[in-house]
């Protein structure tokens, strides 16, 4: 897997004031992790991975991984400034989407 600039969020839901954070999804020893500055959350209990299409927001990843619901996206650009600005990479989602997939069904 490569590494793909993704935007997230933790939490049980998402909306237009959701202050998200800029990482990498990267992949080691057959395990996923998110890592930013702060933290290193791993994907080892994905329960389920969807996409989906929120008004306003764009088509992101709701995964599923216990005990937390992480919201993601690739992105193209990412300006922190205030709540933050972000252009969506839909084709870097839908590949993210693609592995995080096949990362499920090794897991499981």
């Amino acid at each position: 897997m490569r590494n793909y600039k993704i935007i997230y969020y933790v939490g049980e839901s998402i909306g237009l004031e959701t202050i998200v954070n800029k990482g990498v999804l990267t992949e080691e020893n057959e395990k996923a992790y998110i890592i930013s500055k702060t933290e290193r959350i791993p994907l080892n209990a994905i329960y389920s991975c969807e996409l989906i299409k929120l008004s306003g927001l764009g088509t992101m990843i709701k995964v599923v991984n216990d005990p937390k619901t992480i919201f993601l996206a690739a992105y193209r650009i990412f300006l922190n400034i205030g709540a933050g600005f972000v252009i969506a990479n839909y084709f870097g989602t839908i590949n993210v989407k693609r592995h995080l997939d096949a990362i499920c069904k090794r897991t499981s």
